[in-house]
């Protein structure tokens, strides 16, 4: 790893408990050129650890249940040289939304905003997301 800025996330109602939530997973996937290749066991390892706080998986996300979120990933990262070689650089935000309708237009509503973290790696950001999930599960209340 060459460098990596991340802070901490916020979560917005302390009210709100883990536990009283239903939640998907919710990969999105900018990353081009074998930046992200590990999808699959993010989202396995980000429903384990939810999970294991005490949240439920959603069964059938429903857009107007208050208890219903999605927990976001998202990677946006490719190579830095022209030729797709050299390290890979880009962000990797992690959230957790629900959906909520006013006047008649869906809103999102962020529970928890896991502050973007920037990164440049020699090789991918496989296992800088997996650690994000773990810091920003761990982070919650």
């Amino acid at each position: 790893s060459l460098q990596s800025q991340a802070s901490e996330g916020t979560w917005a109602e302390e009210t709100v408990k883990l536990s009283d939530l239903e939640v998907e997973v919710v990969l999105s996937d900018d990353a081009s050129n074998g930046c992200w290749t590990n999808l699959r066991e993010v989202r396995e390892y980000a429903e384990e650890k939810l999970f294991s706080r005490g949240i439920e998986r959603v069964k059938s996300f429903d857009y107007q249940n208050p208890n219903h979120y999605q927990f976001t990933i998202s990677v946006v990262a490719s190579r830095i040289y022209k030729n797709n070689s050299g390290p890979c650089a880009g962000h990797i935000s992690l959230n957790l939304v629900r959906y909520a309708r006013v006047n008649g237009w869906f809103h999102i509503v962020t529970l928890y905003q896991g502050t973007n973290a920037l990164f440049l790696d020699k090789a991918n950001f496989n296992n800088k997301v997996l650690e994000q999930v773990r810091l920003k599960i761990n982070d919650m209340p």
